[in-house]
């Protein structure tokens, strides 16, 4: 049998259709792998914030249409590899603001924010879910700090989800971010978050770093309390010291230092944290209601932020107005110190404690976590 000779022209073209096609081969498989449609399991597993996620939880977004965007997650993981490769300091206190497109909300948040101190040196983290170029001019104008990354939440949701409920995915996508992606790097111990319609005191976040302080001073007397909330509802005619602060079972995420361990709880328990279609805030207080946390945290008793979100996600139009927000009064830049501090006692009258809006005592019956029990020392109550 006469065999056919190829020709070193016809050689070179077969071996440059087999690279192409290796080539379009592998690209296909990274487009496939970055796209995010959830309709199973195995659609999802590139995406690295849901990684270690459980099968609940994808089934839980099932319902929602999730859409991933490439670019911006592309954006991010160049924005967080500069991060990497910085120096930020042994165990800073990073500073996270999540930001929408209401412009006249962040230009003034922007300007408190730069005027704070210690912010400089603070890891800074200005997690976007919008593209509008105001936002981005207002973004590159303020500094802040020598450690700013901006990030962009990289997932859409249909128009019929509740804006608290996208809220509440974007607090737990940058915490996730901060606390598991790069703790290889820098183990956070808490993160302070902020939204983009607040008004911070010149010694917010000063004042947040010795509540930490005084957090650790609390749990030598058997005190066991996680997070901080720079925020005070009742500071409207503050009679009180500068230094002084409280234990509370109440909070809104107007300022909210959250620690690693709480993150890990609501890591470690999503089906429950997921299944209320809620704000992040209310849910948090379900995992405290189930003993699942500590059911208090530290605040001081003059606030250090102030909510001034008037128009916004609120279903009701007056809930501002009722709530008293424009009448807190914040601090005028003493922050708390944490060798000098006062400890104001405990009012019972305070602990009704506002029930996430899923809660039912039937179907979390029989789920209780180490701190169901947690109960206060009597020389701490009035």
């Amino acid at each position: 049998m006469t065999r056919l000779r190829k020709s070193p022209k016809t050689s070179y073209l077969l071996l440059l259709i087999v690279c192409s096609f290796l080539f379009l081969r592998h690209n296909s498989l990274v487009t496939k792998k970055e796209s995010f449609q959830p309709r199973s399991r195995d659609e999802t597993h590139s995406i690295a914030v849901f990684d270690s996620l459980n099968d609940s939880f994808y089934e839980y977004f099932e319902n929602f249409h999730l859409k991933y965007d490439i670019s911006k997650g592309r954006h991010n993981q160049r924005q967080l590899a500069l991060f990497h490769s910085g120096k930020n300091g042994e165990n800073p206190i990073p500073i996270v603001l999540l930001v929408g497109d209401r412009v006249q909300y962040i230009q003034t948040t922007l300007e408190k924010l730069s005027e704070a101190e210690g912010i400089q040196d603070a890891p800074i983290f200005i997690s976007r879910t919008s593209t509008n170029q105001s936002v981005t001019e207002l973004c590159n104008h303020f500094s802040l700090s020598h450690s700013k990354i901006v990030l962009f939440f990289p997932f859409d949701f249909e128009e019929s989800i509740h804006p608290h409920f996208r809220l509440k995915v974007h607090w737990l996508w940058i915490l996730y971010h901060l606390f598991e992606s790069l703790k290889s790097h820098a183990c956070f111990s808490h993160i302070l978050v902020l939204e983009d319609d607040l008004i911070v005191s010149p010694d917010f976040y000063k004042t947040g770093l010795s509540l930490i302080e005084i957090c650790k001073e609390l749990q030598k007397k058997d005190i066991l309390i996680y997070d901080v909330n720079l925020y005070n509802g009742r500071s409207i005619n503050p009679t009180c010291s500068l230094n002084a602060v409280e234990i509370s079972p109440h909070f809104e995420s107007h300022g909210y230092l959250i620690s690693r361990e709480t993150f890990e709880e609501v890591w470690n328990h999503l089906d429950i944290f997921m299944s209320c279609n809620d704000g992040w805030d209310y849910s948090v207080r379900l995992f405290r209601v189930l003993g699942m946390i500590p059911r208090y945290n530290l605040q001081p008793c003059i606030s250090r932020t102030r909510h001034i979100g008037e128009f916004g996600m609120h279903e009701n139009p007056l809930h501002y107005k009722e709530l008293n927000y424009a009448a807190v009064k914040i601090s005028n830049g003493s922050k708390v110190n944490w060798k000098e501090f006062e400890l104001l006692k405990y009012d019972t009258r305070d602990e009704e404690l506002v029930y996430s809006t899923c809660y039912d005592p039937q179907n979390f019956s029989g789920i209780t976590g180490p701190f169901i029990s947690q109960k206060l020392d009597p020389s701490l109550i009035y």
